[in-house]
């Protein structure tokens, strides 16, 4: 697709100027999450009529000339539904959402009277489906919050002919001579069920729809095992830009630890992609995410302690006399160790990595690089047996990649799995109490320890993966990742509106929406 226009919009950029001084994703909306959208939205478009059709419709009178003065009250709505809703994108603004073939009843009672006859009854209003339509154009903006924030700015809807029916409870006047006369008397109606029609649909975007966004949480903890286990991530909205094609939201993207919300990554982001990613179609969003977040993340979690210390002692190494962690074994890289005073000590290695790890992204790869500590102690037995001496440290530059995957749908909720793999390390002496430590020697031997035994320790730290987001009956489904300059998470998203309905129209409304199939005629509204 082509790169977004740069102009600033309306008021977005403005709105979050503080929380949004650092940016670090992007997501991009598809005509495809769109059409998923409006097969929901079709939902909350028939709760609204349900519910505010006849909510403010005063007594309604006039007068026939030469004929008599009729009057229509109390209201109540038999049944609603519309037809389908569809949503497109309005270039540089927001949204069009168009609602066609509105089926709406409405039943009132009714008095007419005039110098010949007079009556009193109930009468039924019904619109014309195939010509009942609605037309809504919607800006989208963001809340100082970070949640989606929308704005009918024209709402025009068209009832079609409508059609009444009479029935006559009381009084000389005929159900046929009202029927006779019902063009002309729902003429005068037709302005009002226009006005709440629009009314209604103002307020399903202005505060229904609205209410429902910032209910969201947008920001989600980040699983991790201890000791980085208060870590979230905020996935809060910075700036919305829409083109023809799709619509562009910058998302905040922060890893922060909760115990200690002061603590920022102090480097500033990179600039993010204009164009979206390869594969945006096949999807309803795709979100790219820049190294910068990455390494923030990494950063964040350096500094809540994830990377400080993994240890190896002699019990997490399979019996082997070339790999067993005992002196004996390792006394040809460490001469001292071979006199009686050292002989057959168990050995423990540390790992520390010394600063927060980066990463670059590149062709797939995910590459990450970190300068790392090793610490090798023995047991003191002299003084005890649990007691560990320092005998020597060194230090290595460490390169391995990462690979990501995501868990079958099949299996349960999908998950984004983690793998550290390819490591690769060169070791140098950085201080010995033990004299001289053939470092060629045991290179060898710290590199298996690190990619047999600390690997697999860290992989199973991270076995169980990364839960895909989900919130508040929004879930996001057929998750794929995919790496180039920027890491690219694709997704449709499966929504359960009922939840919403319910609490903002009531159960019997919730009801009646949940059991309209598509393209129903009209859904039955409880009685009043």
């Amino acid at each position: 697709g082509r790169a977004l226009d740069d102009t600033p919009p309306p008021t977005g950029a403005a709105n979050a100027s503080s929380r949004c001084s650092k940016v670090g994703a992007r997501a991009w909306v598809t005509q495809r999450g769109l059409d998923y959208a409006g097969t929901e939205l079709k939902k909350v478009v028939t709760a609204e009529l349900l519910n505010k059709a006849t909510s403010s419709i005063s007594p309604t009178s006039g007068n026939i000339f030469l004929v008599g003065d009729y009057s229509f009250n109390n209201f109540t709505v038999m049944s609603a539904n519309v037809t389908d809703t569809k949503l497109g994108f309005l270039d540089g603004q927001g949204l069009d959402i168009q609602v066609q073939g509105i089926q709406l009843a409405i039943k009132a009672d009714f008095k007419f009277e005039s110098w010949l006859i007079h009556g009193r009854g109930t009468v039924v209003i019904t619109t014309n489906s195939p010509a009942s339509s609605a037309s809504l154009s919607v800006a989208v903006d963001v809340t100082p919050m970070g949640a989606p924030e929308l704005k009918a700015l024209k709402v025009s809807v068209a009832t079609g002919d409508l059609k009444s029916t009479f029935a006559v409870t009381s009084g000389s006047l005929s159900a046929w001579l009202l029927n006779s006369l019902s063009g002309l008397i729902t003429s005068f109606m037709a302005p009002v069920l226009k006005k709440q029609a629009e009314d209604a649909l103002t307020q399903m975007v202005n505060v229904d729809l609205n209410n429902m966004l910032s209910s969201q949480s947008f920001e989600l903890p980040v699983p991790m095992p201890a000791p980085a286990g208060n870590l979230t991530i905020d996935l809060g909205l910075c700036r919305v830009r829409t083109s023809k094609d799709y619509m562009a939201v910058d998302i905040r993207g922060h890893i922060s630890d909760v115990t200690r919300p002061s603590l920022l990554y102090p480097v500033q982001p990179i600039p993010l992609p204009e164009v979206p990613p390869k594969g945006l179609d096949n999807s309803m969003v795709a979100v790219s995410v820049t190294k910068w977040v990455v390494n923030s993340g990494l950063w964040i979690f350096h500094q809540a302690g994830l990377f400080k210390n993994y240890s190896v002692g002699p019990g997490q190494i399979l019996a082997n006399p070339l790999f067993s962690m005992t002196t004996k074994a390792w006394g040809h890289a460490v001469p001292a160790w071979k006199s009686r005073w050292y002989w057959n000590r168990d050995i423990t290695v540390s790992s520390f990595v010394l600063e927060p790890p980066t990463v670059n992204l590149s062709h797939g790869k995910f590459a990450i690089n970190a300068n790392t500590r090793y610490v090798v102690n023995t047991t003191d037995l002299k003084n005890r047996s649990d007691f560990s001496v320092f005998a020597f440290s060194l230090k290595s530059p460490l390169k391995a990649e990462v690979s990501f995957g995501v868990t079958n749908m099949t299996a349960g909720p999908q998950n984004i799995t983690i793998n550290l793999e390819n490591l690769q390390l060169n070791f140098n002496l950085e201080k010995s109490a033990v004299g001289l430590v053939a470092v060629p020697l045991i290179n060898p031997l710290l590199s298996w320890i690190s990619s047999g035994v600390i690997v697999p320790m860290i992989n199973s730290a991270l076995a169980e993966g990364i839960p895909v987001a989900s919130t508040n009956g929004i879930d996001l489904t057929n998750v794929a990742v995919g790496i180039t300059d920027t890491m690219n998470f694709y997704a449709d998203s499966k929504a359960d509106l009922s939840a919403f309905i319910a609490s903002r129209f009531g159960a019997a409304v919730a009801a009646a929406v949940s059991a309209t199939p598509m393209g129903a005629t009209a859904v039955v509204a409880p009685s009043p």
